[in-house]
């Protein structure tokens, strides 16, 4: 006591400060657009209830500045989850993927014995798809492994995480793009481009792709037309991309994804435990 004293400064002093730091780190933590302060209650600018309130404890202390949420926060939360389950049902309406209710959570990368991918694919979202394309280090994920291992389960809890996010995805077969005439070709990728920010390709090189120095060609210059125009793939298949470097009719393709987009390959190593029923297996 007396050394607070000696410095100039009282308990009140004290207090006051530290009132003060509560507030300035309430105005950036719990602060929306449009909500004000009055009396030392934050209060919602949308429907002028109060945001925050002091609760005393049996002690005698007050707890300054607790937490609350209005009801116009509680429906702009249903609003939002809403949007985020549309943006969900549109992504999954046009295509086979399974896994339409997975969660990118931890608890999803640990079932397969892969727990630190979790906060690998976060920081690719972090640091690559959502940072500017300036400061991009690569336009692309591939995901490699055997069947059963977690590519697709992955791929899925990945665009999860980006639409809850409102981020532009769309997941599409390889051949959509592949097999466009001349015509139409520029038109449809450009369209792509604008309309989508990732773009997922689930089993990406299978035994229906007819594979010719014509369609790895035109591969090499889908990819690159996405990566010229800030669109980021994310791919998966069954071989990775060293053993694509060693057939001779791939290295074109190669070349593009390790230098041009710079690619960041994930190699799979975890098991679904029943395949036929990988869902049930996961989300029970």
């Amino acid at each position: 006591m007396d050394n607070v004293e000696n410095q100039g400064m009282t308990i009140e002093d004290i207090k006051a400060m530290f009132d003060a730091m509560a507030d300035v780190s309430l105005q950036d933590h719990y602060k929306k657009e449009g909500d004000y302060w009055k009396n030392g209650v934050l209060y919602c600018g949308k429907c002028g209830a109060p945001r925050t309130y002091d609760m005393k404890t049996p002690e005698g202390f007050v707890i300054k500045h607790l937490p609350i949420i209005c009801n116009c926060s509680k429906r702009e939360d249903l609003r939002e989850n809403q949007l985020y389950l549309d943006r969900k049902r549109d992504f999954y309406s046009n295509t086979s993927l399974p896994y339409k209710h997975v969660q990118f959570s931890k608890n999803v990368f640990e079932k397969i014995g892969m727990p630190e991918l979790h906060n690998v694919l976060v920081r690719f979202c972090e640091n690559c798809v959502m940072a500017p394309d300036s400061k991009r280090k690569t336009y692309g994920l591939y995901f490699s492994g055997e069947r059963g291992s977690g590519k697709t389960l992955s791929l899925c809890a990945l665009a999860d995480y980006l639409l809850l996010k409102n981020v532009p995805v769309k997941a599409m077969d390889i051949k959509d793009v592949l097999y466009l005439d001349d015509k139409s070709f520029s038109r449809v990728i450009y369209d792509l481009c604008r309309d989508y920010t990732v773009l997922f390709f689930d089993d990406f090189i299978n035994v229906s792709l007819k594979i010719t120095e014509f369609s790895v060609d035109r591969l090499v210059k889908i990819f690159n037309m996405f990566k010229n125009n800030g669109t980021i793939v994310v791919l998966n298949c069954l071989s990775g991309l060293e053993l694509m470097r060693k057939q001779k009719l791939f290295d074109p393709l190669y070349l593009c994804l390790k230098r041009s987009l710079n690619i960041y390959e994930i190699k799979m190593k975890g098991k679904i435990i029943d395949e036929t029923d990988q869902s049930e297996c996961l989300f029970e």
